[in-house]
């Protein structure tokens, strides 16, 4: 014997989910993210770039770079640690490809490790060498 069910009866039935089961609509998302405070233009010393990192929490960070480093990138790239600001600092890590790219004329972004619940954001660009190029400097 087979027990048939009406359509109407059927969808008058009440849905029973699992619990945490929930249904979720399709739509469009907008996600909005939050642009880092520039830093100040990068500097230079007759041996390195001296970059500057985005404002966060109201301060930011120093972080250098030899030129030599751009010219024939180390294979593990460069990495260290910013200057100390308000009693901390923050690691910074640029690959090689990275500073490859930098010297052809790229810009490369990278974020440092966390320190004190925030990170910072350092744009690094083509500084001009004042010891090979006159003293120029070219944000």
């Amino acid at each position: 014997m087979q027990n048939r069910i009406s359509r109407r009866a059927f969808l008058g039935t009440p849905l029973v989910l699992p619990a945490g089961v929930f249904l979720v609509s399709c739509g469009t998302t907008t996600v909005y993210t939050v642009q880092p405070t520039p830093g100040e233009a990068p500097t230079a010393t007759a041996t390195q770039a001296i970059y500057t990192s985005s404002i966060t929490s109201g301060h930011d960070h120093t972080f250098s770079i030899a030129f030599v480093s751009f010219a024939n990138p180390p294979s593990g790239g460069v990495s260290g640690e910013t200057s100390s600001t308000q009693g901390h600092t923050h690691h910074v890590f640029v690959s090689m490809d990275d500073l490859s790219r930098v010297e052809v004329g790229g810009t490369v972004t990278v974020t440092t490790t966390a320190t004190s619940g925030h990170t910072h954001v350092f744009t690094f660009v083509k500084v001009a060498n004042p010891g090979r190029d006159g003293g120029l400097v070219s944000p």
